[in-house]
């Protein structure tokens, strides 16, 4: 049998050098960064075309044939309430640059309605959803200057 023992061991705070005084433990402050990871994060769906063709047949994985795109088609924000984002990203690069994943008449649709029309953005229920353009620079990373003139991207935005 092992022998049971009766004395408390002596833990950190009352192991000291001899001569010191014991302190009270200091209160940790709250570090404000933490404090902010708290809020709300926002978020940015980047456009890549995808949506959701309410008319398409799992069984047979085809589109109706009467499916138009931009007028059928729906975005996740008109499906999903309240939407699963804050606001859509749109990439200029992604709109105008080489490899744009835009028709001509898609291009020439945005720029004549206006980012919140095409996306259909005030037509779903719950908040208002923002928008964000960007340049998208890693489409043009290996350039030697940026495609677009500062006006350009100023026209874009606004």
């Amino acid at each position: 049998m092992l022998p049971t023992v009766t004395t408390p061991l002596p833990t950190l705070g009352d192991v000291r050098p001899e001569g010191l005084t014991a302190r009270r433990p200091r209160r940790r402050r709250a570090n404000p960064l933490l404090r902010k990871a708290s809020r709300r994060v926002d978020f940015f769906f980047p456009d890549s075309q995808d949506q959701i063709d309410p008319s398409y047949d799992f069984e047979r994985e085809s589109s109706s044939p009467d499916r138009v795109r931009q007028r059928d088609d729906r975005y996740a924000h008109e499906v999903i309430s309240p939407a699963p984002y804050t606001g859509v990203l749109l990439s200029k690069a992604l709109v105008d640059g080489p490899g744009s994943k835009y028709t001509f008449a898609q291009r020439h649709r945005l720029y004549r309605l206006g980012v919140r029309r095409f996306f259909h953005l005030d037509e779903g229920e719950g908040p208002s959803l923002a928008t964000l353009g960007d340049c998208g620079a890693f489409n043009y990373v290996r350039e030697e200057s940026p495609p677009y003139s500062v006006e350009e991207v100023v026209d874009f935005y606004a």
